[in-house]
């Protein structure tokens, strides 16, 4: 397997370097800048540690403020798998309108790179208070998952980084042509199961889909492996960035599309985790 991996030449890695990595960075193979002011692994790795550091940010002060700020007024009882959560209206609006800029920022940091220092902040700051509304209206019993989710993801990509900095491991063409085609499957099929909840007569097949343990716990172990797989892409770009002597400015751009999958990868370990959960209730 290692073997398909490898890189098979310096040409074919400047032309290929980010097909099939994630839409953040994979730009950057078109950027044909070159400076005495280059990009480096250290200021990609400060950067990325910022925008991970940001999503923290967000998830403290979405909790903080709905647990203390915006704990009054109109309130509502939501149900979440039998469970039943009080859920003020200003923190159920702060974590919709994260959700969506958390959909729309990154296509735009994407098509304009200088974006990627404010909107990629601001992306970071909304997927903490996501993660700060889950844990907001989750049961008790899975407060510790969103903990236990952290630690694997920490695991998982020291793991990957360390493996790919053997050399032994480079995504090829092939290999980027499949993680690509996973992706695109994922998506249809998420949005494929989002029409047919609208439909009232397909609506017990998708509840079969669903609600059922196996699948669920299938289908997020089958996002892992795709984001982990992008995660290997993503460090095959950054060594490109550097290699390639871009300017420092990418580093934002890097980093950036670096944090989007690791932030990306943690909530496909939550997700598993959940369902887990709810397979042993």
């Amino acid at each position: 397997m290692s073997r398909t991996l490898n890189q098979n030449s310096s040409t074919e890695n400047k032309s290929n370097a980010v097909f099939g990595t994630n839409p953040v960075i994979r730009k950057l193979s078109k950027v044909k800048e070159q400076s005495d002011n280059c990009a480096s692994y250290g200021g990609i790795s400060v950067k990325t540690l910022y925008f991970l550091l940001i999503s923290g940010v967000g998830y403290v002060l979405y909790l903080y403020l709905s647990l203390n700020v915006f704990n009054t007024g109109e309130a509502f009882d939501m149900e979440f798998d039998n469970y039943v959560s009080t859920v003020h209206m200003t923190p159920l609006l702060i974590g919709l309108g994260a959700a969506i800029l958390s959909f729309i920022l990154p296509f735009i940091v994407a098509f304009v790179r200088s974006t990627a220092p404010v909107l990629g902040t601001i992306y970071c700051l909304c997927q903490g208070a996501l993660l700060g509304f889950l844990s907001y209206v989750a049961p008790q019993e899975y407060q510790g998952v969103m903990g236990l989710a952290l630690i694997i993801t920490i695991v998982l990509v020291l793991a990957l980084l360390g493996i790919y900095a053997t050399g032994k491991v480079r995504p090829g063409k092939k290999v980027r042509t499949v993680i690509f085609a996973f992706l695109i499957t994922s998506i249809i099929s998420s949005l494929a199961i989002l029409v047919l909840t609208l439909i009232p007569a397909t609506r017990p097949l998708v509840a079969f889909i669903t609600e059922n343990p196996l699948i669920c716990i299938g289908l997020s172990i089958l996002g892992i492996i795709i984001a982990a797989l992008f995660l290997l892409c993503d460090f095959e770009t950054i060594r490109q960035t550097v290699e390639n002597r871009l300017p420092k400015k990418y580093e934002w751009s890097a980093a950036f599309g670096l944090a989007f999958t690791v932030i990306w990868l943690y909530f496909k370990i939550l997700d598993l985790l959940v369902n887990i959960q709810n397979s042993k209730s």
